[in-house]
């Protein structure tokens, strides 16, 4: 299991969104960092933009990778809320903490949530 934000440089997607479950009788895949969420073809060519990360609107580039930054620097600025709470991010942390010392172990792990 791996979780971060770093990659390598040579990376070939600022994102790289993958998400894979193999279970005994199947599997579940997604990946949204190859972007093939929305694909085109003609006659001639064969194209897959990408809507997810990369993507511009009035020539502003947007999605979920550049609107989160976006958010964090403007409420780092702005002094305002966070729409991700500092317990909710620890919380995460714990959680994760606890799914690795489970996958090392092969118990369950009990997480004592931070509460409110």
């Amino acid at each position: 299991m791996e979780n971060s934000w770093i990659t390598p440089n040579g990376n070939s997607n600022v994102n790289d969104f993958k998400f894979d479950i193999v279970l005994e009788k199947g599997k579940f895949d997604i990946d949204a960092s190859s972007h093939t969420l929305l694909q085109l073809t003609t006659e001639k060519t064969f194209y897959n933009p990408d809507v997810l990360v990369k993507n511009k609107v009035f020539n502003r580039h947007t999605g979920f990778a550049y609107e989160s930054i976006r958010s964090f620097v403007d409420k780092m600025i702005s002094g305002e809320e966070f729409y991700v709470t500092l317990r909710e991010a620890a919380n995460v942390t714990l959680a994760i903490l606890a799914i690795m010392e489970s996958a090392q172990t092969g118990k369950p792990v009990k997480t004592d949530l931070i509460e409110q």
